[in-house]
């Protein structure tokens, strides 16, 4: 009942935006009208604030007032059809509406975060770049398992690897876990909702003989293991939520 409130309440707010932008023949003079189309029409100042908002690639005014025409006799079409008013249209709207708020919500916790990266940690990283490591790592389908470290879906095993060959998240794990130690969970994919979960097993680090040192850019290394320690923050947020959350699952799921 919730999610159907929901998409009632999208719905009304999409028709109402539609109302503003688009009135009807008789409420609007031919001096003010940009457009019509059938029975419905677009205001002179209505239409410039939607080309204002038009995609960036959309630079021709001509182009955007037929690309809003053909839109607008497809939804007219569609209501013809009476779609909006199906299952499978309000399905979608409801679909629409949850990714989007999700989507707003982990664009605005991403900027609010601030990764502090310790001169110590960049120390460590530099180090492991002479050295080589043998490690596991376990790839998780959904939190709860990567937290138990149970049911993995991969499991890779790597011995004697150069720490400098390694793709940058497993050199950010493996420089924040000590030897013998599992890494923490971390989001290895975009999506939060299906998203896949990596933990790493650092076994052990060895230096690789005669190999001569080389000067890092430290700055440039800080600015890496920010990226990668904000993601392991989102991860911890997750897991926040879910640990802390009161569910319960009353229906049974086999």
């Amino acid at each position: 009942m919730k999610y159907v409130f929901y998409v009632s309440i999208l719905v009304i707010m999409a028709s109402a935006i539609a109302a503003f932008t688009l009135v009807g023949d008789d409420e609007l003079s031919e001096i003010d009208c940009a457009i019509k189309i059938n029975d419905k029409m677009i205001s002179k100042v209505d239409f410039e604030k939607l080309y204002a908002h038009r995609s960036y690639h959309m630079n021709d005014k001509k182009e955007f007032a037929q690309n809003l025409i053909t839109k607008e006799l497809f939804i007219q079409e569609a209501q013809k059809l009476n779609l909006h008013q199906e299952d499978q249209f309000r399905l979608s709207v409801q679909s629409f509406y949850e990714q989007s708020l999700i989507r707003v919500l982990m664009d605005r916790k991403a900027k609010s975060l601030k990764a502090e990266v310790s001169e110590s940690l960049i120390d460590r990283f530099i180090q492991l770049h002479d050295e080589k490591i043998d490690f596991v790592i376990y790839e998780f389908d959904s939190l709860d398992k990567a937290l138990k470290k149970e049911a993995y879906t991969l499991k890779e095993e790597s011995q004697g690897e150069p720490f400098r060959h390694l793709s940058m998240d497993i050199r950010y794990l493996i420089s924040v876990t000590n030897e013998g130690e599992f890494s923490k969970p971390v989001l290895s994919t975009t999506d939060v909702i299906q998203g896949r979960y990596m933990v790493i097993h650092v076994i052990k680090c060895s230096e690789i003989q005669n190999r001569k040192s080389v000067k890092r850019n430290r700055d440039a290394i800080r600015e890496k293991l920010e990226d990668y320690q904000k993601q392991q923050m989102i991860t911890d947020w997750i897991t926040e939520m879910k640990t802390t959350a009161d569910v319960k699952i009353f229906a049974k799921l086999k």
